[in-house]
């Protein structure tokens, strides 16, 4: 009997042969291809890392707020602030 509902974890139990181990590593899904990918290393070689800072004009604190997120570096912001008052 075979115990676990996972096939990663049944693949760990000796003489059961499931085929995991000639599946490709990574599966992952892009969202804007919509479509699943199978890859065989992971970070990917062909990643590009990309820095985002967050922005606002010091009112970011809401959903209304005028936050935004972009690869550009800060430059002269006014901080955000929020006040909490547990009471």
């Amino acid at each position: 009997m075979v115990v676990g509902k996972d096939r990663n974890h049944r693949r760990l139990i000796p003489r059961v042969d499931n085929g995991v181990e000639r599946e490709p590593r990574v599966k992952l899904f892009a969202m804007g291809e919509n479509a699943w990918h199978d890859e065989s290393e992971w970070p990917l070689a062909r990643t590009r890392y990309v820095s985002y800072y967050l922005h606002s004009g010091g009112r970011a604190n809401s959903g209304v707020g005028d936050g935004t997120l972009s690869a550009a570096a800060p430059a002269d912001e006014p901080p955000d602030r929020c006040r909490y008052d547990p009471q």
